[in-house]
């Protein structure tokens, strides 16, 4: 929130990116950009996007960049419902904390695809985020309905499985919603 504040807001993807890797903080000893933050920390052990050129923007630490030493031991992929990006794709800003993390991981992740998965008797609406990290969640398409499934209502899940997948487009409309409220 601080870079958008202190900077111009991004009025498309292009510029969100740009702020994103020209954003930075100091935390230690060492100066993270905000995209060093979210890929290099924070998704360090999970894939990279499938993004058309994210592999331009995206780096990870080497293991002897001393940096490394802050990547999250583990993949956690439901972090991609609780990483806010301000848009109106974008999951709400919530405030998490070591205490609350396994709890809010999975209610983020339930409200998150309560809200933006549409499912009709033949076909199935998934975020976007879900193709963007699919290989964070399951090998498959077959394997990510599954997932998905485990947190949607029964009559939902029920129809998941024999309906064609269409991923909708990721609205980058700037929005602030802080747990759910939107704010402006």
């Amino acid at each position: 929130m601080h870079a958008f504040i202190e900077r111009k807001f991004p009025e498309d993807h292009l510029s969100r990116t740009t702020l994103f890797k020209t954003s930075f903080y100091r935390v230690g000893n060492v100066i993270l950009s905000l995209v060093d933050i979210e890929h290099a920390i924070l998704r360090g052990r999970s894939s990279k996007p499938s993004i058309f050129g994210a592999s331009l923007f995206i780096s990870r630490f080497s293991q002897s960049d001393p940096r490394f030493l802050l990547t999250l031991r583990s993949a956690y992929p439901q972090l991609s419902f609780v990483l806010c990006h301000f848009a109106t794709s974008s999951p709400p800003l919530r405030a998490v904390t070591v205490e609350n993390i396994d709890h809010l991981l999975h209610n983020a992740t339930r409200a998150y695809l309560k809200d933006h998965v549409i499912v009709s008797e033949t076909k199935v609406h998934l975020p976007k985020l879900l193709e963007w990290y699919k290989r964070d969640f399951a090998k498959d398409t077959k394997g990510l309905l599954q997932w998905v499934g485990r947190f949607l209502d029964v009559e939902r899940r029920e129809k998941i499985g024999k309906a064609k997948v269409i991923y909708q487009e990721f609205k980058w409309d700037f929005v602030f919603r802080f747990q759910g409220t939107d704010i402006c």
